[in-house]
């Protein structure tokens, strides 16, 4: 009777026990970062954004936007946010790039972005894998990159006309049905309509408005299939838009023909913002000397001059001269006879400008509600994820210790 009595007694305390503790803390935590391609902070001021908003006052967000990496473009910040690393230290600069190390030309279009040479650092999936985790990524920057051997469980290689509906729900499944701890997408959107018709047009408004009905049904979605308790939920951008000063005319074009020769000083030369000049062998000094004070709409750096707050110095794929546009112009060749066919939403300027910042929203039972926080770099990102998902973050540039006060312990 008295080993019936102690049995009853340990049971009644295990009962009382699991009362006292939430359901969540029984299950391994999960995350879903869904990452939109040139969604500006202030967007919800201006769009209506009912998700967004109840998803700020249930968990966190960057009041006045997250600082991205500069240089402010897509591919570089979607690898900052996958590695924790800056954009100097894992080298992915543009879309396309030339390597003088390697002697070679990467571009994001093509199968040579393949080879792993290209991609430095450990992105988050690869960290989780590695320490036992289940990963599925949709379309995330260099996911289907083997990367020490290592590919998510799931993964889709890119294709711009997927529908966003697919795209999510699909990692939903994976975050049930396959019992994933990781699920990330992207979406190339706000960015492809704020290019084409200008940062506020009305088309932006309706794609942003349509992102956040999708998101209402993402976390629908969650709740439906009991996921609400044990995934922590991030949305993030890459970073953000600004418009040519002159949409009509070619003002806003700084073309270097009119203070170098391009073809008889340089070898290579990227245009755009920022713009990249590899001038030829001796030409070095000239070349800078001509353009340092050509125009007082752009700011020319040799590489181991720029401000180290740019962080945009050690990388062998940053030109040996760098030309940085102010907001609103952009670096050409040759002089333009009209704008047809430059966009007219522009980024990759100066990440300290408030029109370069995307939004950092946050949800789940690790963070805390209704909590509005202060401009971070988009590097935390990856130790914050590392956290949530109670893995050891490979080497970065990130820091865990100035977002502990998102965390709800």
């Amino acid at each position: 009777f008295n080993e019936l009595e102690e049995m009853f007694a340990f049971l009644l305390y295990t009962v009382l026990l699991f009362n006292n503790f939430s359901f969540h803390e029984f299950r391994r935590p999960k995350v879903l970062i869904i990452g939109f391609d040139g969604f500006r902070w202030d967007y919800p001021r201006y769009f209506n954004t009912p998700t967004l908003n109840a998803i700020a006052a249930k968990g966190i967000h960057a009041r006045n936007g997250m600082r991205a990496s500069f240089t402010t473009k897509t591919l570089p910040n979607f690898w900052t946010l996958a590695t924790g690393l800056h954009i100097e230290s894992h080298g992915i600069i543009d879309m396309k790039f030339f390597d003088e190390k390697f002697n070679e030309t990467f571009s994001f279009i093509g199968k040579s972005n393949r080879n792993s040479k290209w991609w430095v650092g450990e992105p988050i999936w690869v960290t989780a894998k590695r320490q036992g985790k289940k990963v599925g990524v949709y379309f995330w920057a260099g996911s289907d990159v083997k990367l020490n051997g290592i590919l998510p469980d799931f993964w889709r290689r890119y294709r711009s006309n997927a529908k966003f509906e697919t795209r999510m729900n699909t990692a939903i499944d994976w975050l049930d049905k396959e019992d994933v701890d990781l699920a990330m997408v992207y979406v190339n959107e706000p960015d492809k309509t704020a290019h084409t018709y200008g940062t506020f047009h009305h088309k932006v408004r309706q794609v942003v408005e349509a992102l956040d009905s999708l998101l209402r049904s993402v976390v629908n979605q969650l709740e439906a299939r009991n996921l609400a308790n044990v995934v922590n939920l991030l949305i993030v951008s890459d970073h953000g838009m600004t418009d040519l000063k002159s949409i009509r005319t070619n003002k806003s074009i700084i073309n270097l023909n009119e203070f170098i020769s391009v073809e008889n000083d340089l070898i290579k030369m990227r245009v755009g913002i920022p713009a990249g000049l590899f001038p030829k062998p001796g030409k070095l000094n000239y070349v800078y000397a001509k353009l340092k004070n050509a125009s007082a709409h752009m700011k020319v750096y040799l590489k181991e001059e720029l401000p180290s707050q740019l962080r945009y110095q050690k990388s062998s794929r940053i030109a040996p001269i760098v030309v940085i546009p102010d907001e609103g112009y952009f670096i050409e060749r040759q002089k333009r006879r009209s704008i047809k066919g430059l966009y007219i939403g522009q980024h990759g300027y100066d990440n300290d400008l408030s029109s370069m910042r995307p939004i950092f929203y946050a949800a789940g039972f690790q963070f805390k509600k209704n909590l509005a926080v202060d401009i971070f770099n988009n590097v935390d990102v990856y130790p914050l994820t590392c956290h949530l998902l109670g893995i050891k973050p490979a080497p970065n540039n990130g820091s865990l210790a100035s977002l502990k006060n998102f965390l709800s312990n």
